[in-house]
């Protein structure tokens, strides 16, 4: 099954690491995003044309999934940027199968109906393999 991960930029590591093991279960990971190395967005290294193309290949690799999992935090957290939000409503659009890790109520989409929760990556794996054979690929 191809999975896109959407989750802070910051969390790119920790992204890595559920890749990782996502892959070993034999799922494919479109999310490119989480091999980027530069430090933040408003990086001065980073120019306006290479954010252009980060935002069509993220694009491209969410609509290449049959689902994606967004990392979520607790609503009063803080935080800056909002990509995995916009990645999100993509894949809602695009009716792929969605389901949020962590805290339901980050915003008012994840009451959509049909989007799955879990607590963490044991529990989203578990998930997948029950998808597995289930989600047309896309």
């Amino acid at each position: 099954m191809k999975v896109y991960l959407a989750a802070k930029f910051e969390l790119k590591n920790t992204m890595r690491q559920a890749r990782d093991l996502l892959q070993r279960d034999g799922h494919i990971i479109t999310s490119r995003w989480i091999d980027v190395e530069h430090q933040e967005d408003s990086s001065h290294t980073v120019t306006d044309a290479l954010r252009v193309e980060y935002a069509i290949m993220d694009v491209e690799d969410v609509l290449k999934a049959d689902v994606l999992v967004a990392f979520a935090n607790p609503r009063s957290e803080p935080g800056i940027g909002g990509g995995r939000h916009v990645e999100f409503g993509i894949a809602l659009h695009a009716s792929k199968k969605i389901v949020v890790v962590g805290h339901k109520g980050e915003h008012i989409f994840h009451w959509w109906p049909g989007i799955d929760f879990v607590d963490g990556f044991i529990e989203l794996a578990d998930l997948l393999e029950q998808y597995d054979g289930k989600i047309q690929a896309g």
